[in-house]
């Protein structure tokens, strides 16, 4: 089995890595909205909306499942499975190009628009490979390569926005082209880090069959969980006004840095709950997740009070004084985040075990809960009852995914004991029947 290094060493690199590619994101975002204006950069963030909307259920329909299937692995199976799952990416990129080279059209390759949806069009590939590489740097636990990859994707592309700077070409499709080809340089240095070959089409077309069965009741989840999250924003914003929309947002901006830690330790989780359950099975996995719940939750709740004291603070002096009404928000939003977060460590173990049509099913039931919540108490409270709802909705959530994650362990156990007794069962009948034969 591949050498893994210890849980706190890949957490650390994790959590290093996702500070690299966040910071550096942030940073060029930032630079670039100045220097492009509200119009084109308006423009740009349409393209970078959709994408950042498409990738998360890429994640959670392919590359999850790739985890579940890679992480257990020995190098030779690792590498073929890595090999087949790169071809996968390669192939929906190419699905996506298309896609999105049709909006463009449809948006008019004339407009700003338009150009910036054919720029992301050409490069999806190639982001997507990229994000593939820290899936399989995990599973084969090997932060630290996943981190010098992002480490090339971040070097190129500041490398190159500083040649469209330099040149007085910057625009939406020049930004996208460079974002792109940082990618495409990391894509490339990925196969020559893990030493993997990209499989032939048909085999990439077969692995992908096979892992949407799965992934696809993955990506139905995160789907539902996207549409909890951003409906309850769109009905705040219809029960309170845009402006408390505004509010509302900034004071989840607060919560940037705790996000980075819940998701290094998230990319470290899941594959330690795949190899659990491969070795030792699914109460294992369930040990698994409930560390991770313990720990960062525990880490949250402590950021949550500080954020809780400080946060009113805070808020005026990162975005202004005009949002100093929203201050008395910081309460409700670390609640619901920390409490949020302890149902991430029940989804790591239910996606580990492959219950995904599970998992969609209690996020369906949670998404409808905190939309009832939130038009409920928003229309009697306003903007902080809308707010405590999704502290209500969140310690909902995580209830019942805890619940039922304690149903699917328990009837796995049983499974697994029943497998165990009627195996014994058959030796000492075959022990039996060879004694009395022996007689």
């Amino acid at each position: 089995m591949l050498l893994r290094g210890s849980f706190a060493s890949q957490g650390r690199w994790a959590l290093g890595d996702q500070v690299l590619s966040s910071g550096t994101n942030f940073g060029a975002a930032i630079l670039v909205a100045r220097l492009l204006g509200p119009h084109d950069y308006g423009c740009l963030a349409y393209a970078f909306g959709t994408w950042f909307t498409l990738l998360p259920l890429a994640k959670a329909a392919l590359m999850q499942p790739y985890t579940l299937k890679a992480s257990p692995l020995a190098r030779p199976g690792w590498r073929r499975q890595t090999g087949l799952g790169a071809t996968g990416m390669l192939l929906v990129g190419g699905g996506l190009c298309g896609i999105l080279a049709s909006i463009a059209v449809l948006l008019g390759v004339a407009s700003t628009t338009g150009q910036a949806f054919a720029a992301l069009a050409l490069v999806s590939p190639a982001l997507l490979l990229q994000e593939f590489w820290r899936a399989a740097g995990f599973s084969a636990g090997r932060a630290r390569a996943v981190f010098c990859n992002d480490g090339v994707w971040a070097i190129t592309q500041l490398v190159a926005l500083g040649v469209v700077l330099a040149a007085h070409d910057l625009t939406p499709f020049s930004t996208l082209a460079a974002w792109g080809l940082g990618a495409a340089v990391a894509g490339v240095v990925g196969f020559v880090q893990f030493r993997v070959r990209p499989s032939n089409v048909r085999s990439g077309v077969a692995w992908l069959c096979e892992t949407t069965r799965v992934g696809g009741w993955f990506g139905l989840s995160d789907l539902t969980y996207m549409v909890g999250s951003q409906g309850s924003v769109f009905l705040i914003g219809l029960l309170a006004g845009t402006a408390s929309v505004g509010g509302l947002r900034s004071v989840m901006n607060l919560l940037g840095p705790a996000q980075l830690v819940t998701i290094a330790a998230e990319s470290v989780a899941l594959p330690a709950a795949a190899r659990a359950v491969a070795t030792a099975g699914p109460r294992a996995a369930r040990r698994v997740g409930l560390a991770y719940s313990v720990v960062v939750c525990g880490a949250m709740t402590f950021y949550g009070v500080a954020l809780a004291a400080l946060g009113p603070h805070l808020l005026t002096l990162a975005f202004g004084s005009s949002y100093s009404p929203y201050a008395s928000l910081v309460l409700p939003i670390a609640l619901s985040f920390s409490v949020g977060v302890w149902a991430i460590g029940a989804s790591i173990t239910l996606r580990s075990l492959g219950h995904g049509r599970d998992l969609a099913g209690v996020n369906s039931l949670s998404t409808i809960v905190k939309l009832l919540l939130v038009l409920i108490l928003g229309d009697r409270f306003g903007l902080l009852g809308a707010t405590w709802a999704l502290a209500g909705a969140s310690a909902v959530t995580s209830g019942l995914v805890w619940a039922w994650h304690a149903k699917v362990v328990r009837d796995h156990s049983d499974v697994i004991g029943t497998d165990m007794s009627s195996r014994a069962i058959d030796a000492q009948n075959v022990e039996a029947e060879f004694v009395s034969q022996a007689l």
